[in-house]
């Protein structure tokens, strides 16, 4: 099972790196505004601005390469750094998702003000 789910975590923070961190976001911009002036560019006809912000269909290409990275041995530190980066991803929203459910309510209404009563 582990052997799984370190190219699952890698190919899903790769996905996310192309597809909607800001890091990335100027090369997304770059590559929608040449496809868009250049309507005849292989860009534009291969709709390359449309998936490189489209997760789905950058995960297909996601998952072969971090397969191809993981097949190859020299490689395989860099899956498990994209693993690891998302495992960290997971784990902060899993925390802050614990945090916001117990978090006190807090109840401004002072005894008999409440207007429902």
């Amino acid at each position: 099972m582990l052997s799984l789910l370190t190219p699952l975590l890698a190919t899903t923070r790769l996905t996310a790196l192309i597809t909607q961190d800001e890091i990335t976001q100027p090369i997304r911009d770059k590559v929608e505004a040449f496809a868009t002036q250049n309507p005849n560019s292989p860009l534009h006809t291969l709709k390359l601005d449309y998936l490189v912000s489209c997760s789905r269909c950058v995960s297909i290409y996601a998952a072969g390469t971090t397969l191809a990275l993981y097949a190859f041995r020299p490689t395989r530190p860099l899956v498990k750094l994209l693993a690891l980066s998302q495992a960290a991803i997971l784990a902060l929203q899993a925390l802050e998702a614990l945090e916001n459910h117990n978090a006190p309510q807090l109840d401004l209404a002072l005894d008999g003000d409440d207007p429902n009563v």
